[in-house]
C-alpha cells in the first residue's frame, strides 16, 4: 500500500461551480446587485499518472449545488445570527464570514437560513459612504428581507455549526451514491454480473477515472452506507468529491464476495439500492454491447449511464 501511494502524487484538480449574487457599490454610493458565475479549484484527490488527462467538466450556474458553510464557514472566524421574519413569523438563522482582504477589498459571505432553504451573497464591508456594514444592513440585501427592522441575536454555540452542516447536507441533497457494475460481455442477469470476483485491468483503469482508491476502516468522510469499522461491506472502496458534492461508488467487485451464495445479497444489498448504476462490459463489442436494463432485477434503480 506504501508503495502505490508513492507513485499517486499526481494532484487532479476538481473544479467547484457556484453562481453567487454580488452587491456592488458604484461612485455614486448606490448598491447594485450582480449576479456572478464562478469556477472554483480545489485540489482534494489524487491520481495515478497512469490515468490520461481529460478536459474538466464544468457544471452551469449550479445555484444551489455549492456547500458554502462546509466550504467557506467551518473552520473559519464567523458569526451566526437568528432572528424572526416578521412577515413569515418564521426563525431564520444567518452566517456571516469577513474574508480576506484581496488588492484592497474585503468582501462578506453570508447564508440566510430560512425554511425554503439557504440563500447566499456577498457584499463589500464598506458602502459607498465608507460606512462599515453591519449583521442587519447585510440581511436587508437579500430579496424579501428590505424591510427588516428588528434585532438580531448573535449565537455563539459550537453545536449550531454541527446542526448547520446536516442542514446544508439536507437542503442540497450533496452526497451521492452510486453503483458500478462490472460485467463480461456474454453475461445476461444481474447475478452473473455480480458473480465476477474481481475485474480486469481495463475495469481498474477505468475506476481510477471515477475517484480516488480509499480504505474503508476508520474512512471519515461520506460513507454512501458502506460499514468504516469492522470491514463487513469490503476493505475498499472509491470515494471523489464533484461541484461540491461527495460521491462514493459501490464497486460489485469490491464488495463482498461469497462462493455459497449464488445470488450475491451483499453486493445487490448496495448495489440493487443504488438510483443510478455504470455498468462496465468487457470483453463485448464496443459497436453493440450485450447489457440491457432488463437484465436487471432491482426495481430501485433508475438509470444506467
Amino acid at each position: 500500500m506504501k508503495q502505490r501511494s508513492a507513485r499517486i502524487l499526481v494532484r487532479r484538480e476538481q473544479y467547484y461551480g457556484s453562481f453567487e449574487l454580488v452587491v456592488s457599490v458604484d461612485p455614486g454610493g448606490q448598491i447594485r446587485n450582480i449576479g456572478r458565475f464562478r469556477l472554483e479549484p480545489s485540489s482534494d484527490l489524487h491520481y495515478d499518472t497512469s490515468v490520461p488527462s481529460t478536459s474538466p467538466v464544468i457544471v452551469e450556474n449550479p445555484q444551489e449545488e455549492t456547500r458554502w458553510y462546509w466550504k467557506y464557514f467551518l473552520g473559519n472566524e464567523h458569526q451566526n445570527f437568528a432572528g424572526i421574519d416578521p412577515a413569515t413569523k418564521s426563525p431564520f438563522f444567518m452566517s456571516i464570514l469577513v474574508e480576506e482582504e484581496l488588492e484592497g477589498n474585503r468582501m462578506c459571505r453570508a447564508i440566510l437560513w430560512t425554511s425554503e432553504g439557504p440563500r447566499r451573497l456577498c457584499v463589500p464591508t464598506f458602502t459607498g459612504s465608507n460606512k462599515a456594514v453591519t449583521a442587519k444592513s447585510i440581511l436587508q440585501q437579500f430579496p424579501g428581507m428590505s424591510e427588516f427592522n428588528r434585532s438580531l441575536k448573535e449565537i455563539v454555540n459550537a453545536k449550531l455549526q454541527k446542526e448547520l452542516i446536516v442542514l446544508e447536507d439536507q437542503e442540497g441533497g450533496v452526497n451521492c451514491k452510486f453503483g458500478v457494475i462490472y460485467a463480461l460481455g456474454n453475461q445476461v442477469s444481474d447475478t452473473q454480473m455480480l458473480s465476477n470476483e474481481h475485474g480486469d485491468a481495463s475495469f481498474a483503469q477505468f475506476i481510477k477515472l471515477l475517484g480516488q482508491r480509499i480504505e474503508l476502516q476508520n474512512w471519515g468522510s461520506y460513507r454512501g452506507g458502506l460499514d468504516t469499522t469492522t470491514n463487513s461491506t469490503g476493505r475498499e472502496s472509491v470515494y471523489t468529491v464533484f461541484a461540491g458534492h461527495e460521491i462514493m461508488f459501490h464497486v460489485s467487485t469490491m464488495l463482498p464476495y461469497s462462493k455459497d451464495n449464488v445470488q450475491q445479497i451483499e453486493r445487490k444489498r448496495h448495489v440493487g439500492n443504488d438510483i443510478v448504476n455504470i455498468v462496465f462490459e468487457s470483453g463485448g463489442n464496443p459497436e453493440s454491447p450485450n447489457f440491457s436494463p432488463t437484465m436487471m432485477k432491482s426495481h430501485f434503480t433508475r438509470w444506467y449511464p
